[in-house]
């Protein structure tokens, strides 16, 4: 799969499993918030290890800051690799 594809079906799994575990914590019980961080924490994790396939860097990190040093994550996939230029697919 392309990585844009991969970073969408990792947005649509939180927004299904996000909203499942949050409707549980509201009408069952509490506890569920402890799954729904951690599916955050997991998915977030996984989405800044995307790399482009062209030259292998991540491509959900800005590189923006003091001295060039990476200082966000974006929140969108791009549509060009921020490193190389070329298109992400």
């Amino acid at each position: 799969m392309t990585p844009k594809r991969i970073l969408l079906v990792y947005c649509a799994i939180w927004v299904v499993f996000g909203l499942v575990l949050l409707g549980l914590a509201v009408y069952v019980n509490s506890l569920f918030l402890i799954p729904l961080v951690v599916l955050m924490v997991v998915l977030g994790f996984l989405s800044i290890m995307v790399k482009c396939p062209h030259c292998g860097r991540k491509i959900m990190i800005r590189k923006v800051g003091l001295s060039g040093m990476p200082l966000g994550v974006r929140g969108w996939p791009p549509r060009r690799c921020p490193d190389c230029g070329k298109p992400i697919l």
